[in-house]
């Protein structure tokens, strides 16, 4: 009945972990091979294609991933070391939702627009320009608002009081996975915006 919803809280927690586990190794791979291979990537800077950011653009997509990679850590942390999310990590992930939330809107309605599938790269109109991302880079942006809503969606649906007790443990699950799932694109989408930055 529920997608992505276990009912056992303890089965669910394991498969978590496990999960969780294999995601941050693999992404410290991932992390690892695209340094090595930037490093090893002799194209000359002139001839690296350039995307267009403004200082504002940088300053709200890097804000957004630090809050993410953030909120990333208190959980991971909480849950996998500690068994659970509680106390100051509970606190630090609350606040860090805040910001998480106000940079989602901020997002949405400005750096958005360097993300459209429009390949208008004139230069004579650089503020509506799709900016030359790749495609991958586009699709994975898109997904990482859509799953920012359903992180978002997920918890604020959980305070009103139409739940019990399994219910909500459910509701934990959907936010824990499309949290872990969030995690795991936003690390993607700064190595595919970074490429030729590095």
């Amino acid at each position: 009945m529920y997608l992505f919803a276990i009912s056992d809280p303890d089965q669910s927690k394991s498969i978590f972990e496990a999960v969780a586990f294999t995601t941050l190794g693999l992404l410290s791979i991932l992390v690892v091979v695209h340094l090595i291979l930037r490093f090893l990537d002799r194209t000359p800077p002139e001839f690296r294609r350039k995307y267009r950011w403004s200082k504002w653009d940088k300053l709200v997509y890097f804000g957004f991933a630090l809050i993410v990679c953030g909120l990333g850590a208190t959980s991971f942390f909480s849950v996998l070391i500690l068994n659970g999310m509680h106390g100051w990590w509970l606190v630090a992930h609350l606040v860090g939702a805040g910001g998480f939330v106000v940079l989602v809107a901020v997002m949405s309605l400005t750096v958005s627009i360097r993300f459209t599938f429009v390949n208008d790269l004139s230069p004579s109109n650089p503020d509506t320009a799709s900016m030359g991302f790749p495609l991958s880079a586009k699709i994975i942006y898109w997904i990482i608002l859509l799953l920012s809503i359903v992180v978002v969606g997920v918890i604020l649906l959980s305070m009103f009081p139409f739940f019990g007790t399994d219910q909500l443990d459910q509701l934990i699950d959907v936010h824990r996975m499309s949290g872990l799932a969030l995690f795991i694109l936003v690390v993607l989408h700064i190595l595919l915006v970074t490429w030729n930055r590095i």
